[in-house]
């Protein structure tokens, strides 16, 4: 009996799940297949068994999960690491919607975490990736879970991040010898607060001005997990240049627990190192920073103080005008760093009628010779206006347009130097929309990075006919990354709910600065990817839109760029299949980004022959380059086509279940009309 129900299972005539006996028994029968030859068997029934795991009938769960336990202790003696990661897919999906720490949920935690850490010592980076990420999100509370469930993600990550893994990925972030700098960059941000020490290790020694800026976004990324290693940093002696970008970083990660680790660094020998303390202090104390930053207005180096007077200004410091005041009216306001100005600033910040009298007679003094200069006239009559605006009838008062979107990013332009931020407020433009109107349509070519400043907008994506709701956007938010940064089309709508009031970057303006601000378009893109939210993350793991799955299969296509009409042009082009599905594929070629991002839009035919089948399978088809991605340092990149006709449609079913064979998850009992004609994201090993 037990013989036929395995034999049905294996063929797809049946489910185990609710057969407990046939269930307890497949570890030890899979092992059988194994050691008797017939690794086809196991591997059917390691899939099938991982499928199950995702079963929606919650009463079943703990059978499963406590059998695939066994399967994956045996495959990790066994040293079928392979086949392990296969069956980590449907794993690494269980753990994401996972509520409770069980037995078999420890035990499989202990064998993703083995075979992420073989996946390193491979140099397979991204497969390990696809391990770390979820436990990433758990540890940092960005997919919330009970405290024992992220206790256990904390120490996968700490296990996992041995010496010879860090090693290892910190070399390739150096190197890229194995040209898999950015998956070794996502496995360091992934592994969190273990990789913080050896990347501030690595920070202070770097001779390069782009690695260095590369392991600052890393560390912001990781974010609090990084703050234990950036205190013991700062209590260390160190070089005023790591230091500062030591201080730099606690200041947007830490919190007013880590002022005191501060102070000392006002007294700093290096002024660069006080001014980025002077910040950090604000940013973590607020309001609660006044009487500190107050007390140095009068014995801090003169250079200092228009550091010190912007920052009461911020916190519109009452106690402060008295001092403000005093400094205006001396003669240091002629020292370096236009002190004047930035006290005038400050006074207007603050709105303290009290400054009227001394701002007046800034603007009023005409000689060219008393170093009352034009710039600090307007300062002051700037500051002036601030103040007349706040102590007159209307007590609310809307800060200057620029310093109201600044208000929205804070964050985005503390990333940004003062010059990078001028160039990229001037590169925005203002733009109104209606209630209802459509602002981008799904399928069209965006080149477009939207700032919501006033308003409500909505996200949404058509399928089959159906508008699916993704997102509301609101003040704050942006909207277009996902295809400004890439080159494709937009993979969903956006709409004005309410009347709407944006800025809008054009990528055209952003490249025109690319040259002057080498560094603006990787930390908008790198701001834009901090702020999604986890929607997008658990996507990648199957609970996502698309329609169609994608298999791997190696070959080389051959790319005819067509005329509008789907006439022949001169360009063509050959490159490496990457994936395929019934919908697209995907193409490595050997050309930088920057170029190949010219190709979005174009019309183009591609043909390949796939090795599946007697004779092998021909594809021929004409489509549109939705999408282009760089890869390996922009020195290449991916092409996504999208078929003009589903291949189910020109090829038939049987193309389909040589293709699924050949990916190793072919069903028969799929039904011909099944939208996921490819059932898994990569070929087994």
């Amino acid at each position: 009996m037990l013989e036929s129900v395995l034999k049905e299972f294996l063929k797809g005539e049946r489910e185990l799940f609710d057969n407990k006996a046939a269930l307890e028994a497949l570890p030890g029968r899979i092992d059988g297949w194994f050691e008797s030859g017939d690794p086809e068997s196991a591997e059917i029934a390691v899939r099938r068994l991982g499928n199950g795991l995702l079963s929606e009938n919650a009463a079943l769960q703990p059978d499963i999960a406590r059998v695939v336990s066994r399967v994956g202790a045996a495959l990790v003696a066994r040293r079928e690491m392979g086949r392990l990661y296969q069956l980590s897919h449907r794993v690494v999906v269980w753990i994401i919607l996972a509520t409770r720490l069980t037995p078999p949920y420890d035990a499989i935690c202990e064998q993703l975490r083995e075979l992420a850490v073989h996946l390193i010592l491979e140099g397979r980076f991204a497969d390990s990736d696809h391990i770390l990420e979820p436990f990433y999100i758990i540890r940092t509370g960005k997919l919330k879970k009970a405290d024992e469930i992220r206790d256990r993600a904390a120490r996968f990550l700490d296990d996992a991040a041995t010496d010879e893994v860090l090693d290892i990925l910190l070399d390739e972030f150096q190197t890229d010898a194995r040209g898999n700098r950015s998956s070794a960059i996502d496995c360091l941000l992934h592994l969190g607060a273990a990789s913080a020490g050896p990347l501030l290790g690595l920070l202070r020694w770097s001779p390069s001005r782009y690695e260095r800026s590369r392991i600052l976004q890393i560390l912001s990324f990781i974010g609090r997990q990084a703050v234990p290693a950036l205190t013991r940093e700062i209590k260390k002696d160190q070089p005023w240049f790591f230091l500062r970008n030591v201080v730099q970083l606690l200041g947007k990660m830490g919190d007013g627990r880590h002022m005191e680790i501060l102070l000392p660094l006002l007294d700093h020998k290096d002024l660069r190192v006080q001014r980025e303390a002077l910040h950090a202090i604000h940013r973590l104390g607020g309001g609660k920073s006044e009487e500190i930053v107050l007390s140095l207005l009068s014995t801090a180096d003169d250079r200092l103080k228009g550091d010190i007077a912007q920052v009461l200004g911020t916190i519109q410091s009452q106690n402060a005008v008295p001092e403000l005041l005093r400094l205006i009216q001396s003669e240091t306001v002629h020292a370096p760093e236009e002190l004047g100005e930035r006290v005038c600033e400050a006074l207007g910040r603050i709105g303290s009628a009290d400054a009227v009298p001394a701002l007046n007679r800034i603007i009023e003094r005409t000689e060219t010779g008393d170093g009352y200069d034009e710039k600090l006239r307007a300062a002051a009559a700037e500051g002036l206006a601030r103040i007349e605006e706040k102590t007159g009838e209307a007590k609310a008062v809307r800060l200057a347009p620029k310093q109201e979107h600044m208000k929205l990013w804070v964050d985005l332009y503390d990333a940004l130097t003062p010059k990078e931020g001028d160039a990229f407020y001037a590169s925005l433009v203002e733009m109104d929309y209606e209630k209802d109107e459509l602002i981008v349509h799904q399928g069209d070519m965006n080149r477009r990075l939207f700032f919501v400043e006033e308003g409500e907008l909505v996200l949404a994506y058509d399928q089959d006919g159906e508008e699916i709701w993704v997102k509301t956007l609101n003040p704050g938010d942006i909207a277009g990354g996902e295809s400004f940064f890439p080159a494709s089309v937009t993979t969903t709508s956006m709409r004005a709910v309410t009347g709407v009031h944006l800025h809008v970057l054009e990528k055209e303006d952003l490249l025109r600065r690319r040259k002057r601000f080498p560094d603006l378009e990787e930390k908008l893109r790198v701001y834009c990817y901090k702020t999604g939210n986890i929607r997008t993350i658990l996507k990648r793991y199957g609970m996502e839109r698309r329609i169609d799955q994608r298999a791997e299969i190696s070959a080389r296509v051959s790319i005819q760029f067509l005329s509008r009409d789907d006439r022949p042009e001169r360009k063509t082009i050959r490159g490496d299949l990457l994936d395929i599905s019934a919908g697209g594929l995907s193409i490595l070629v050997a050309i930088p980004g920057d170029e190949a991002c010219k190709f979005v839009g174009k019309r183009i035919n591609a043909k390949l022959i796939l090795p599946v089948g007697d004779p092998p399978l021909e594809i021929d088809q004409n489509g549109t380059i939705v999408a282009v991605f760089p890869k390996n340092n922009d020195q290449s990149a991916s092409v996504h086509m999208k078929f003009d006709w589903r291949l189910t449609r020109l090829l038939g079913l049987d193309a389909f279940i040589q293709i699924k064979a050949v990916a190793g998850d072919f069903d028969e009992n799929d039904p011909p009309d099944k939208k996921d004609e490819f059932l898994i994201t990569r070929l087994p090993e």
